[in-house]
């Protein structure tokens, strides 16, 4: 009610919570430092061969930061009374996840030598991004002006695919399509 009357909307930086939320429900270690957002240290996997220590679902209720975002986000429902939109996890997209858990080069190398294990790296993690959304809005209770990890009204899923134009357009066709395509139907 305070805020200037503008055309300016104002929203919660999806940054805050950093990259590494989701990779950090599977197991990532999260550095905090002063003045920017949390990021991965090191990979939870060093190899494709590691996909064996990887859970199937991700433990978005149980971990850390799975109870931090709860709790940011029971903050900004207090604060916003859910009128105000709030972009509260930048979980990145199926691929940009799996560059979190595992170096970017062993996972375009297993694209070539492991495919099978990389496409199903890629369907846990779409099955973790799942998870996480449908976390997010069951802790909102549908009060909060959330979608997923886009804090604009109405515009629904964006995937943050910082790193995905190392790959050839045909990996991409290969690996990071499907999975985006069905997280945007669903």
């Amino acid at each position: 009610d305070t805020f200037p009357d503008c055309d300016y909307l104002p929203l919660f930086q999806v940054y805050h919570l950093g990259e590494g939320i989701l990779a950090s429900m599977y197991g990532a270690e999260q550095q905090i430092e002063d003045d920017v957002p949390p990021f991965t240290r090191g990979r939870y996997m060093r190899s494709i061969d590691d996909i064996a220590r990887l859970p199937d679902r991700p433990d978005t209720e149980g971990s850390e930061w799975g109870r931090i975002l709860r709790v940011q986000i029971e903050r900004f429902l207090d604060a916003t009374d859910g009128d105000i939109p709030v972009g509260v996890a930048d979980f990145q997209s199926p691929y940009g996840t799996a560059t979190k858990l595992m170096p970017n080069e062993a996972l375009m190398l297993a694209m070539y030598d492991e495919p099978e294990a990389v496409h199903r790296l890629l369907g846990i993690i779409t099955t973790g991004i799942c998870d996480l959304i449908d976390a997010m809005r069951r802790w909102s209770g549908g009060r909060l002006a959330l979608n997923a990890n886009n804090p604009t009204p109405g515009s629904g899923l964006i995937l943050w695919d910082d790193y995905v134009s190392v790959i050839t357009p045909a990996l991409h066709t290969e690996f990071c399509a499907p999975v985006n395509r069905y997280l945007y139907q669903r």
